[in-house]
């Protein structure tokens, strides 16, 4: 299981001092709690080959944002669109081009895996730092609140539904 081998990569980082939680799933009433408890939120979504399913969109990005917590997510579905790489949070893409096409084998699957798990570690250990964790975090929270503030997506869909409907379709 995905989440056993994270837990076991990590425990090397648990042992130097940095405290790792894996949560799973939360009630939506206890997330504030855990984002103002967190120092980062990370989100190492994978694709998987057999479903086609990936995380279409990161709630969960934006919110930890808006807190003012750094975010690490993996490039897969929408998450990539819900930050900033190397402003508000890193973006782990490790693996992630060639995974699309080939991870049906159970080899290839272990080989994308441990990429993945070697990227969530370099990037937990980048934001160990105190001053890194605070410029990203100032940063992912004003970026939420300029890119996703309600006035600005709504202008976006009015520019968008504007420009289909000035769209010649024939």
């Amino acid at each position: 299981d995905y989440r056993e081998e994270l837990k076991t990569s990590v425990e090397k980082l648990k042992a130097s001092g940095t405290s790792v939680e894996f949560l799973g799933e939360l009630k939506a009433k206890d997330m504030k709690v855990w984002y103002v408890a967190s120092d980062i939120v990370a989100m190492p979504s994978i694709p998987n080959p057999f479903d086609e399913s990936e995380e279409t969109f990161g709630l969960v990005s934006l919110e930890a944002q808006s807190m003012g917590k750094p975010v690490i997510v993996s490039n897969a579905g929408g998450l990539s669109e819900t930050m900033k790489d190397g402003v508000t949070g890193i973006l782990v893409t490790d693996g992630f081009d060639e995974a699309r096409f080939n991870i049906e084998t159970k080899e290839a699957r272990a080989a994308f895996k441990a990429k993945v798990i070697d990227g969530f570690k370099a990037a937990i250990i980048t934001l160990s730092d105190a001053k890194a964790r605070e410029t990203m975090g100032a940063a992912a929270r004003k970026f939420v609140s300029e890119r996703f503030a309600s006035s600005r997506m709504l202008k976006d869909h009015i520019e968008f539904f504007n420009n289909v409907v000035r769209t010649k379709v024939i």
